[in-house]
């Protein structure tokens, strides 16, 4: 169904969705159980990243931040839509290239509240 490899994957508890990251896209998946058996569709596809999306974290708020080996990391919100976005910040979008390699592994401190 995808084609690419998912490197990274999180679950978004606020927005009941699985969020799986490959080469260069992110995609939130609504997954549900009918009739025994397990439907997925893709609810979302994001494109902000240059090379693999090598984590994500989803956080109890419900945003979700997503980092890789373009060195960017990028951090969603929930719009009015009920949709994820790229968040804002100012005039620049909440998209950062952080690091001059890749970034390989992401945590969340759930006491801070922060990535």
């Amino acid at each position: 169904k995808f084609q690419t490899a998912l490197y990274s994957s999180g679950w978004s508890p606020k927005h009941e969705r699985l969020v799986v990251g490959g080469l260069r896209k992110m995609y939130t998946l609504q997954v549900r159980l009918v009739k025994d058996e397990w439907e997925i569709a893709v609810h979302n596809t994001f494109e902000d990243h240059t090379d693999f999306i090598s984590t994500i974290i989803c956080t109890p708020a419900g945003r979700v931040f997503s980092c890789g080996y373009d060195g960017v990391i990028c951090a969603y919100e929930l719009n009015v839509e009920d949709r994820l976005v790229l968040m804002s910040a100012g005039d620049n979008q909440a998209k950062a290239v952080c690091h001059t390699g890749a970034i390989t592994c992401s945590s969340f401190d759930i006491e801070t509240q922060t990535p």
